[in-house]
């Protein structure tokens, strides 16, 4: 939805263009300041203590194709996850005619 309505408004104001560029570059700097990893990962790290408690009721779930819920680590759903929001973020950028480039992070660069 969000993106529909930036779509549009960048097609309607290709003056803004430069203004959302700039908000998604300081958005994309925050998001790597955030020591979010540490956090997740203990969540994650609860949840694998839960699905060991429950593992009957979560039998052979395939979290991904070819690889069930039980056998995987926190870590494997972390990177999963971050690959997924990476790739959705670019199929974003795409579908609202902005640059994919704006998403690296410096410190990627």
């Amino acid at each position: 939805m969000a993106s529909t309505i930036l779509r549009d408004h960048v097609i309607a104001h290709p003056e803004y263009k430069p203004r959302l560029l700039e908000i998604l570059r300081s958005g994309v700097k925050l998001w790597d300041e955030i020591p979010d990893r540490e956090f997740v990962i203990h969540r994650e790290e609860l949840f694998q203590q839960g699905m060991s408690e429950h593992a009957d009721k979560i039998g052979d779930y395939e979290v991904w194709p070819g690889v069930r819920l039980l056998d995987t680590t926190a870590e494997q759903r972390y990177d999963m996850a971050e690959r997924w929001t990476d790739e959705m973020a670019e199929v974003r950028m795409k579908y609202m005619g902005l640059p994919v480039e704006v998403l690296a992070s410096e410190a990627g660069a």
